[in-house]
């Protein structure tokens, strides 16, 4: 399975009509955090990718976007 990138996240947020600052905030991830992981400083845990998909999607589970 291929990594989830930022960019896809960042994607998905766009396609949803959402801010990154309101998806880290309604996931609990530090937006900082995200940056670090954008930026190739800091790799997130699987926890943390799966709470920033619920914020864009919800409980559905919908894949991100290529």
């Amino acid at each position: 399975m291929t990594p989830i990138t930022p960019s896809q996240i960042e994607n998905a947020a766009k396609a949803a009509g959402l801010s990154m600052s309101r998806v880290c905030q309604d996931a609990g991830v530090a937006r900082s955090a995200f940056t670090r992981w954008k930026n190739g400083t800091s790799e997130p845990v699987v926890g943390t990718v799966n709470k920033l998909i619920l914020a864009i999607h919800g409980e559905e589970g919908a894949k991100v976007p290529s």
